[in-house]
């Protein structure tokens, strides 16, 4: 086998070896519980977690948004201490957003809308593609 090659070969292994394995993240939903009647309110309790190697940071930013916005509202948003929620950008399209700018543990959060299961579509932000969303910013 000639130098070049074994270079070649030894340098590919290395980046095999050294790429640390990615996480993707979960949705669990906790509980249901109905708020009101009539307007129908039910609050929907979630946490978000990962499977596999999540290094450094953790989860920062996510925006959840309805699959169908107008057969479901979100009216409230719940987040642990030291994560914000509000209505993401731009306003009126639906999403709320859950924000953790100190990076501070805690993964449960909640949403109020008038379906006991209501489907949402979630972002994360990604910062592999260098986007740093914030309350104020649109980043999709």
């Amino acid at each position: 086998m000639s130098p070049l090659r074994s270079a070649i070969l030894s340098a590919l292994g290395a980046t095999l070896v050294a790429t640390p394995a990615f996480a993707w993240p979960t949705v669990d939903v906790t509980a249901s519980e109905v708020l009101s009647v009539d307007p129908p309110r039910v609050r929907t309790t979630f946490e978000i977690g990962s499977s596999g190697y999540e290094p450094g940071c953790g989860l920062q930013y996510v925006e959840i948004t309805p699959l169908d916005p107008q057969a479901v509202h979100i009216f409230a948003c719940g987040a642990p201490a030291g994560w914000h929620c509000g209505e993401a950008l731009p306003l009126g399209s639906g999403a709320m957003y859950f924000a953790n700018p100190d990076n501070r543990p805690g993964l449960t959060f909640s949403i109020v809308t008038e379906q006991a299961s209501p489907c949402m579509k979630f972002y994360y932000h990604d910062p592999v593609l260098a986007r740093v969303p914030a309350p104020e910013l649109n980043y999709r």
